[in-house]
């Protein structure tokens, strides 16, 4: 079974995915401190609201057997709907929303890691509640709402880096480093060292040896 956070991180750097587990490294910066703290309060595992609308849920278990995934869920709204699913432990029928916490929006669009990411939950949701599945981005500094529709691409995409993350599991090994962007605000920059001759500082060392 895969972790739906190592999609993301796959999806977001294969080689930095290598390092966090393959190698087991881990560093932090501001950035993924400020993520950690948005998630704590939703990521207790319990009823967080109730009302005549439905219910809220933080920090709800999701897998997929048939994919072979499984992760957390920032938020599981509930909400009553008589075309909805029905919900075992729970009268009536609901739409289930499915919201993916994020500290900042995207200055143009959302980042093709944190789609695959709300995605791959999208799936677990489906294949555990039933087709009655909505899926959102909450973006903290604003305080709204985005609404994600799925298409046979993101299938194609999220089933891609399934295997490749397979792939690399087999043969334990680091993929290489593909310097881009998101490089500088990478938490994992100092280890990975992205320009020292376009390899890593654990290849660079080897090399030495």
């Amino acid at each position: 079974m895969i972790p739906i956070r190592a999609i993301q991180h796959y999806a977001y750097c294969p080689h930095r995915w290598g390092l966090l587990y393959q190698e087991g490294m881990w560093a932090e910066n501001a950035f993924t401190v400020q993520g950690d703290l948005l998630h704590e309060r939703v990521h207790r595992e319990k009823l967080l609201a109730k009302s005549g609308a439905g219910l809220s849920f933080g920090g709800m278990s999701l897998y997929s057997g048939t994919r072979g995934i499984y992760g957390k869920a920032d938020l599981i709204e509930l909400v009553r709907d008589r075309d909805g699913v029905s919900i075992a432990g729970l009268p009536g029928r609901y739409l289930v929303r499915l919201i993916e916490y994020k500290p900042t929006s995207p200055k143009t669009e959302v980042h093709p890691a944190d789609r695959l990411q709300v995605y791959a939950q999208y799936c677990c949701a489906r294949e555990l509640f039933g087709e009655r599945v909505e899926a959102y981005f909450y973006f903290a500094d604003t305080r709204r709402r985005i609404a994600l529709s799925f298409g046979d691409e993101d299938e194609a995409v999220l089933l891609r880096v399934l295997e490749e993350i397979r792939t690399a599991q087999e043969n334990g090994g680091i993929p290489p480093i593909r310097i881009q962007k998101g490089c500088s605000g990478c938490s994992m920059a100092d280890r990975c060292m992205p320009r020292v001759s376009g390899i890593g500082v654990r290849d660079a060392i080897r090399g030495c040896l």
